[in-house]
């Protein structure tokens, strides 16, 4: 009771006396704290009669009255009964052993009972079964307050004093926040890139000189046909994301190799996270784009100029890698060049399937074992507005080069502009318009137990 509440209370009680009396239990106050500080600071005798069982304890007699005469919230109430469940646990142990004594039957009817205690004199079961009967909330809501409790001492007082609700206080512990932090995202297999932790951790990337687009849209390409508005958000590689997919699946100081090196931000992300990352691309030009990004960042990743269908020329045997880790082009989406080289401008979808499995068989053969693929694609459709399913053609290539599906996830990407591409298609043809993207990953191994001793444990 505040200040201004006693100081009313004390004000009642010297115009018209105690109503109420205050109730004593082994020579102490079970019920009227309040009543006697009012009756104290009001110089007026209190008035004290003995409390007696009547077939409901102590405890349940004090719930019952205060829940009466008191407003609590749901959170309030829920926190009350999760810091009394000891206690509660306490009494249920003393009434079946009153009942082993007396036997489970007898006894009159407690008629002058309010009906909330005699709920309570009927509680059995389960401490949080017996609160919930007690205190007219779920069992689940305590558990779940008394979880939190158990995380943070001093949470429940909080909630109980009405400070903070159930909800705020389980956002301020609740898993997500724990483990943006431990994992930099919540390894689940939704990843929204649309969520306030993941938004601030890009714009950390962004100030720190990662250019966030795709491979065109860097080198601001006039390529007749290409529409680049609708599809950065498939090309671009978001900084996020490539900062998990290396804090999770590489371990410290590792070797990283990207054979559709297109664009700087999987290396300048790579090497400012201590890894040694190479990444192979056609094109001269985009080369010298990624090299002169890393530069004024103060990095300096190793992108070789080169045909990946001939990876296996290009590195060395010897130089194996602890991660392969790319976003391959998805197929003619975005054609990046008219070189006959390039897989995005081959004139059939099984020529170009034939021509990324050979790539992939190479860049597995210089995959360490225990390692993980990774890679980061998105359906595309036919001429006829048909998906060619993309995705499950890249789940049965790295089937056949003898990897193990290990991961799948869902990154749900920024709506952009999304809501003008659907008004435009979605009446007429009923295309949904995408706004995610599919991450696979596979294990290069057959025993995950081995995991923690090649990788290391998380957040160690």
């Amino acid at each position: 009771m505040s200040g201004e509440e006693l100081d009313s209370l004390a004000e009642n009680i010297k115009e018209n006396g105690l109503q109420e009396p205050i109730r004593l239990f082994e020579g102490k106050v079970l019920d009227g704290r309040n009543r006697a500080m009012a009756c104290a600071k009001a110089d007026q005798p209190p008035r004290f009669v003995q409390w007696h069982k009547n077939g409901v304890g102590p405890l349940a007699f004090v719930i019952a009255e205060n829940l009466e005469r008191r407003h609590l919230s749901i959170s309030q109430r829920a926190a009350i009964a999760a810091m009394l469940l000891p206690e509660l646990r306490k009494e249920a142990r003393a009434r079946q052993s009153d009942a082993g004594r007396h036997g489970a039957k007898g006894g009159r009817g407690n008629r002058n009972l309010k009906p909330l205690a005699k709920k309570c004199a009927k509680g059995s079961g389960k401490s949080a079964q017996l609160a919930a009967a007690r205190f007219g909330i779920s069992a689940r809501t305590i558990e779940k307050v008394a979880a939190l409790g158990s995380k943070k001492p001093g949470i429940l007082q909080q909630i109980a004093k009405g400070k903070i609700t159930i909800e705020q206080a389980d956002k301020a512990l609740n898993s997500r926040g724990e483990l943006h932090e431990r994992f930099v995202a919540p390894p689940f297999s939704v990843l929204d890139a649309r969520q306030g932790y993941w938004q601030e951790r890009k714009q950390f990337w962004l100030r720190n000189g990662v250019v966030y687009g795709g491979h065109n849209q860097q080198l601001n390409s006039n390529l007749p046909g290409q529409h680049l508005g609708p599809f950065l958000e498939h090309s671009a590689s978001d900084p996020v994301l490539d900062e998990c997919v290396y804090r999770w699946f590489v371990p410290t100081g590792g070797r990283v190799l990207d054979p559709f090196a297109g664009e700087s931000t999987k290396g300048i992300v790579a090497a400012k996270s201590g890894l040694d990352y190479t990444g192979v691309d056609l094109r001269p030009e985009q080369i010298e784009q990624n090299r002169s990004q890393a530069r004024k960042v103060g990095v300096s990743p190793k992108w070789c100029c080169g045909d990946s269908a001939k990876l296996s020329e290009l590195l060395p045997a010897s130089q194996r890698f602890d991660l392969v880790f790319t976003s391959p082009p998805y197929y003619d989406m975005e054609v990046y060049s008219r070189n006959k080289k390039d897989g995005s401008a081959f004139t059939t979808y099984e020529e170009f399937l034939e021509w990324y499995e050979n790539i992939f068989r190479q860049a597995v053969a210089l995959l360490k074992p225990n390692r993980f693929l990774v890679v980061k694609v998105g359906e595309v459709r036919d001429g006829q507005g048909f998906y060619r399913n993309f995705v499950g053609d890249n789940i049965s290539c790295f089937l056949r080069l003898g990897l193990r599906y290990y991961n799948e996830a869902i990154l749900v990407t920024s709506f952009g502009t999304a809501a003008v591409r659907v008004g435009a298609q979605f009446p007429n043809y009923r295309k949904m318009v995408k706004t995610h993207q599919n991450l696979l990953c596979f294990f290069h191994g057959d025993n995950p137990k081995l995991i923690p001793q090649e990788l290391g444990v998380l957040g160690e």
